[in-house]
């Protein structure tokens, strides 16, 4: 209702201003039956001004006559309007506030057929006609929580925002967003999974008891499903059970498709668990800089997260420390670079030295890229 007063108030502000000088119109100079003192007064300088200029020699007698009859013409041509002004004779006149007034009705009309008044504020990231292209990550994300916001129960809309968390490391609002999404889809493995997943990163690698139970529990909807597979494997191998570990990686990778991006660090592990190999080579992370970046994500993101959680179970495998902080020095993540050597520190406490090691590993690195 405000909107509306305040809409009236400065349209009829500015029809007021438009319209009042042309319903004033132009004044006009009017004589009455015995005439204006004024108009006789100019009358009368006129033809005092006329007799000088003619006694200077600056016009001929007979040019002083013309003038004179001429401004004698003009003050009976005022005396012949009788008072009446000219203006208000004009229909034209009443053209312009007619027009002015049927511009704001006419707008009025026009909005309650085809507007929507009765709709409320939106915020500028909710808003669904700004170009996606030009906003950045912070904008985008903001614009997808004010969404949910709006409607929580938008199961697609906490899918696409969970990952989105986990990849800037907001771990507490990955779950949380993953818990909304495997509430509202019971029966959904992927998000079952993925739940599992994101509790397994936030705890640093390890395979805790729920992220456990959510991995069984997508593997009875789907009992296919590779990520599950993979992590239920990863935690036999932190529980030490090392044959039925072993057992479960032979048979993930068996049923691998070819290509699948994890096949890689699930070698990597039961190559670990035998003890043939404690991480990805420094020569593997070097070949996988050079490739784009999809590319390199799919082949060494799951190598060097399964190192990161077996240094978590393990802290004190200085070897493990150097390779990891070298992959994460080539694939330019300074944020992890920095969290692994004070991981180091906590796992290998009162030795300095192998923390400058490790920070001299990460530099060398990161200046041969």
């Amino acid at each position: 209702m405000l909107f509306w007063l305040a809409a009236a108030l400065l349209t009829g502000c500015t029809m007021a201003l438009v319209a009042l000088p042309l319903l004033r119109g132009g004044r006009v100079a009017t004589v009455g039956d015995d005439g204006f003192p004024h108009d006789r007064e100019v009358y009368l300088a006129r033809i005092r001004e006329i007799g000088e200029e003619c006694a200077l020699g600056r016009i001929s007698p007979a040019e002083a006559e013309m003038a004179k009859a001429e401004e004698g013409r003009k003050l009976i041509a005022l005396s012949a309007q009788s008072g009446r002004p000219a203006a208000l004779q004009s229909p034209a006149r009443f053209l312009g506030p007619a027009a002015f007034s049927f511009l704001p009705v006419f707008t009025f009309f026009m909005y309650l057929y085809s507007g929507a008044p009765g709709m409320g504020d939106m915020a500028l990231a909710t808003r669904p006609d700004r170009d996606t292209s030009l906003q950045t990550v912070a904008q985008l994300l903001e614009r997808a929580e004010a969404r949910l916001a709006a409607n929580p129960t938008d199961i697609r809309g906490w899918t696409v925002i969970a990952p989105v968390y986990m990849r800037l490391g907001r771990m507490d609002d990955a779950i949380i967003a993953w818990r909304n999404a495997a509430r509202l889809a019971p029966d959904d493995a992927a998000i079952k999974a993925s739940l599992g997943e994101a509790l397994t990163v936030a705890g640093d690698g390890v395979v805790s008891g729920e992220a456990k139970a959510w991995f069984e529990a997508a593997l009875v909807l789907r009992p296919g499903d590779a990520k599950s597979r993979f992590y239920l494997a990863l935690a036999l191998g932190q529980q030490g059970r090392k044959g039925e570990a072993e057992a479960a990686w032979n048979a993930l990778i068996a049923d691998a498709p070819q290509g699948a991006p994890w096949l890689e660090s699930a070698r990597a592990e039961l190559a670990a668990l035998r003890g043939e190999t404690r991480g990805p080579s420094a020569e593997q992370v070097e070949a996988a800089a050079e490739l784009t970046p999809d590319q390199r994500l799919a082949m060494i993101a799951g190598m060097v997260d399964t190192l990161a959680a077996r240094l978590a179970a393990d802290p004190t495998d200085r070897d493990g420390w150097r390779k990891l902080v070298r992959a994460y020095a080539v694939l330019k993540r300074q944020a992890d670079i920095e969290s692994a050597i004070a991981a180091a520190g906590r796992g290998i406490p009162g030795e300095p030295a192998f923390l400058e090691e490790l920070r001299s590993i990460a530099t060398a690195a990161g200046e041969g890229k």
